[in-house]
């Protein structure tokens, strides 16, 4: 992964603040099974475990947004794929839970972060079928981005 992703800028609009605050918006399949797992899952926990979990993740957006995030912790985001270009938000819950966000910044609206997929890091198994999970996962995210291209991930008819 690692070569094919050499030539990706290394500075992500989620760790500069300058042009910041950044407007995500969310283009996911709402019904894709990954969608429905996060949702499933969720809705098992208590209220209050739901609600702390769900401020997490608006935090880290939010931090996303204002730019403040740390594009060297490779805990929190990481470059993931070069064409077309996605990075990785991650979120990591007590209970051996991880969530994980595919989004894109599009060059020509330098005021959006485009969220383009979500999905449970699957845990369990062998390396070789964690590793082929994420990638369908990440197929997915790149599946949205073409989707949602031709429209600016639906902000322009």
């Amino acid at each position: 992964m690692a070569d094919t992703l050499s030539a990706m800028p290394r500075t992500t609009r989620c760790a500069t603040p300058t042009g910041a605050p950044y407007r995500w918006v969310h283009y996911y399949d709402p019904g894709h099974e990954d969608l429905v797992e996060i949702e499933a899952w969720l809705s098992s926990l208590t209220e209050v475990v739901r609600q702390q979990i769900e401020g997490d993740i608006e935090a880290l957006l939010g931090l996303a947004a204002a730019g403040e995030l740390d594009s060297d912790d490779k805990r929190v985001i990481a470059p993931v794929a070069l064409h077309p270009e996605l990075w990785e938000l991650k979120w990591h819950f007590a209970g051996r839970r991880e969530l994980r966000q595919y989004h894109t910044e599009p060059p020509s609206n330098p005021s959006l972060l485009v969220a383009v997929h979500r999905h449970l890091k699957k845990l369990s198994g062998t390396k070789r079928q964690i590793f082929e999970t994420q990638n369908q996962a990440m197929a997915q995210g790149k599946l949205q981005h073409m989707a949602g291209e031709r429209t600016e991930w639906g902000t322009r008819p």
